[in-house]
């Protein structure tokens, strides 16, 4: 059985954000998920949650200033104390809402730094960061995005991640898997699978290319969730892509599959 969880930041697109979550619950959807929770006081969520028997499975750090063109902060030394201030706010809709994912958002590669000093400076903030999330019984994940949609992202392949969590050591950081990034990224999604399971705390995914819903590209979702259910991966596996057509029509490839 798969537990599928809705993305309420790119599913229901025709709907105001508050009533997304209605939606899902409407749809069947338990878990669900979203970007950033920030413009929103945690109470008022935590009622759309409660009034509509959900849980929060993920959502994300503030990424910075976009019109920059920032997507985390994570790896960027010159803004150490603004990704402490961040995360401690992202802590605290955690704790309000019993979130227990944090998408770290790695962050945009910085012209005068190298790789290994803004992999340095995102391994001693994560190391910072794991105490504080253990109290609230949070994980904190790693996404690679790929380099195709994120030309300048700083985290585009598994093995980077890897290489970060190994360096980390903490059982308080894992990896963020989505199925999306990693094929557009020319990487063997079973691989990661046989080689990370034990990392993996959180799958999302999007049919390639497109970023649609699954049967509007190539990639073969029957054997991928049979390959899920065979490992007894135990996360969520979010349905984060953008609907193709009526929003109804684009969660009909579900109804062939036992899902909570």
């Amino acid at each position: 059985m798969i537990h599928f969880a809705a993305n309420l930041s790119l599913l229901y697109p025709d709907l105001p954000f508050a009533g997304r979550f209605r939606a899902a619950s409407d749809d069947g959807f338990r878990g669900v998920e979203f970007l950033f929770p920030y413009e929103f006081p945690a109470e008022d969520l935590l009622q759309l949650i409660t009034r509509n028997q959900l849980e929060v499975v993920l959502f994300n750090l503030p990424p910075g200033d976009l019109t920059k063109n920032e997507w985390g902060r994570l790896s960027n030394p010159g803004q150490v104390s603004e990704f402490r201030r961040d995360f401690q706010m992202a802590l605290e809709y955690a704790r309000v809402l019993n979130c227990h994912l944090l998408n770290m958002m790695f962050g945009q590669l910085i012209t005068d730094l190298t790789f290994a000093e803004q992999m340095a400076c995102a391994r001693e903030n994560l190391r910072w960061a794991a105490p504080l999330a253990e109290e609230f019984a949070v994980t904190l994940l790693l996404e690679p995005l790929n380099p195709i949609d994120f030309p300048r992202y700083g985290l585009n392949e598994t093995n980077q991640a890897i290489q970060l969590l190994r360096e980390v050591d903490s059982e308080q950081v894992k990896l963020q898997f989505d199925l999306y990034h990693c094929v557009m990224s020319a990487e063997d999604p079973y691989q990661v699978i046989r080689d990370h399971l034990s990392m993996i705390k959180h799958i999302q995914f999007a049919d390639v290319p497109g970023r649609h819903q699954p049967g509007t590209g190539q990639f073969n979702f029957r054997e991928f969730f049979r390959t899920l259910e065979t490992k007894s991966y135990p996360g969520a596996c979010s349905l984060e892509y953008i609907p193709e057509g009526d929003m109804q029509a684009s969660l009909a490839w579900m109804k062939e599959y036992e899902w909570r």
